[in-house]
């Protein structure tokens, strides 16, 4: 697995969190991660501008402060 996503899916992950898009159905963000890991975030946390991700194995949560630092973090949209 790389260990970072490319200047696009950045981008993008930047853009979706600005459009607040592609929402799945169950009102979440699927994020996925570097390390392999998979997670999601709640719509009305993005909507709340919050940055908390919840891992969807682990169920562990990470917050960040902006989306630079979730990006930072080797999240980025799935």
């Amino acid at each position: 697995m790389s260990n970072t996503w490319s200047d696009g899916l950045k981008e993008a992950t930047r853009k979706a969190f600005q459009d607040c898009r592609p929402i799945s159905e169950e009102g979440c963000l699927h994020m996925k991660n570097n390390n392999g890991s998979f997670g999601t975030m709640r719509s009305v946390d993005l909507l709340d501008e919050k940055w908390l991700i919840k891992d969807k194995k682990a169920g562990a949560e990470y917050f960040f402060a902006t989306i630079d630092a979730l990006i930072a973090g080797g999240w980025a949209i799935d």
